[in-house]
């Protein structure tokens, strides 16, 4: 029952970007951070996630190609366009993974990750009053999964939500393995993922909406923005991913250090002595928070949770592209070893970005990634914002949690964080705009 209304409100957004592309991405927006589900069936039609970005650019270009004649802009995602086009170019020379395999991956990521960005960022562009109900549909979005996730801190690992979904789509066993993953003794209130299929994607999508939400301070109500901040304060701290709480404090010391403001940084320094303070009561949390800083394995084990354990994984990856240590074992290798093998004897579940890269694309991929960062961190810096190191930071916690934890389709969710973040901070004309797409629009802070 509960993908049958899912997939009904999905046709009634793609029904809806024909007839107002605003509402209808704005809506699709929310429908992709609330609902974990990729592809649905109806009255016998499969919406695959394919179909379904397809219909959205379809709709976009009946927008702006049938209706008002609009010129489509790529600048702010150019970045990424050039990621995976240098991926693409590199698959041939790859031969340890299918090619098949390699190329699918390829698709399948790039139509998740630039897609939907590709239609949010044009409606942004040419509806700049638009904004308005992006940060609408973000506020609704993290209210939402923030006070679900805080509620889940009360039912001892199950997720009815989560739940139900997978005794859709999969079988009882399914759920009862999900259950047993999600209530972990190590974690004061187990594992908890909120509306997403696992607490990694809860985690990431904590550390980016808080960001986005101090982005917007201004633009809010102040007890709305209250209210937001604690309870995604309350999330990272009870979600049971350590990650979250670690991207979060770098990004935080990242973006105080380079903006040298000192209010902010005293505010900062004094909710935090609060908040650790607070941590030490409660043993439980204590011991939770203080594992993030372990240095030694206590176990004798490979695992993922100490840097002695980090670096034997780091090493395993040296050892798998000894044969390649330039072009690595092939795009998505990763993903493709876990599927025919499980996880790997010493690297396990891959999870950092750095494993990532260098069991996929070697040391190239380590070039092609600080290359992906140079660009993205330029564009920041050519675009006139209100705050200039926001965007930075944002970037700065999509790397920092992906590096700690791996890269499990997380661009799609930074993508589109990133775009809106960017528009609300926006102040002036910059270069991304063509100089036959400038149109003065005077008052309006906007990408023209």
């Amino acid at each position: 029952m509960i993908l049958f209304i899912f997939g009904i409100i999905l046709a009634l957004i793609l029904i809806l970007c024909f007839v107002n592309i605003r509402w209808g991405a704005a809506l699709f927006l929310a429908y992709t951070i609330l609902v974990p589900v990729n592809d649905i069936t109806i009255g016998g039609l499969h919406l695959g996630e394919n179909l379904v970005k397809a219909i959205l650019i379809l709709a976009l270009l009946c927008d702006f190609k049938l209706r008002h004649h609009y010129k489509l802009s790529w600048k702010l995602i150019v970045p990424f366009i050039f990621y995976y086009v240098i991926e693409l170019l590199v698959i041939p020379f790859q031969s340890e993974t299918p090619p098949d395999w390699m190329y699918n991956s390829w698709r399948v990521s790039v139509m998740s990750t630039l897609f939907g960005a590709f239609v949010v960022y044009n409606v942004l562009k040419k509806y700049p009053e638009s904004i308005k109900i992006f940060r609408s549909s973000l506020i609704f979005s993290i209210l939402v999964a923030g006070i679900y996730g805080l509620f889940l801190t009360t039912t001892a690992g199950f997720n009815p939500y989560i739940n139900a979904i997978v005794l859709m789509k999969g079988t009882a066993l399914d759920a009862e393995s999900l259950l047993t993953y999600f209530s972990a003794d190590d974690r004061l209130f187990g594992r908890i993922s909120s509306v997403f299929m696992h607490p990694m994607s809860f985690g990431l999508f904590i550390g980016l909406s808080f960001i986005y939400t101090f982005s917007i301070r201004n633009k809010i109500k102040k007890w709305l923005f209250i209210l937001i901040f604690g309870i995604l304060a309350l999330d990272a701290l009870f979600c049971g991913v350590r990650s979250c709480i670690g991207g979060i404090v770098v990004s935080i010391a990242f973006y105080l250090i380079l903006n040298r403001n000192i209010k902010i940084g005293l505010t900062a320094l004094i909710v935090g002595l609060i908040a650790y303070n607070l941590i030490l009561q409660v043993p439980e949390l204590s011991d939770y928070v203080g594992s993030i800083a372990d240095i030694h394995n206590t176990q004798g084990k490979v695992g993922g949770s100490s840097i002695d354990q980090r670096l034997d994984q780091l090493n395993g990856c040296f050892n798998e592209i000894s044969n390649n240590p330039i072009l690595g074992k092939g795009y998505d290798w990763n993903g493709y070893y876990h599927s025919k093998y499980g996880d790997h004897p010493v690297i396990l579940a891959f999870e950092s970005l750095v494993f990532v890269v260098l069991c996929d694309n070697g040391f190239l991929g380590l070039f092609i990634w600080a290359f992906l960062i140079f660009l993205v961190i330029r564009n920041n810096h050519r675009i006139k914002l209100s705050d200039k190191y926001i965007a930075d930071a944002i970037l700065v916690f999509y790397f920092t949690y992906s590096c700690i934890t791996g890269e499990y389709g997380y661009m799609k969710y930074f993508l589109l964080f990133y775009i809106c973040l960017v528009f609300e901070d926006l102040k002036d004309y910059n270069i991304l705009n063509s100089s036959k797409d400038k149109i003065l629009r005077k008052g309006s802070c906007i990408i023209q």
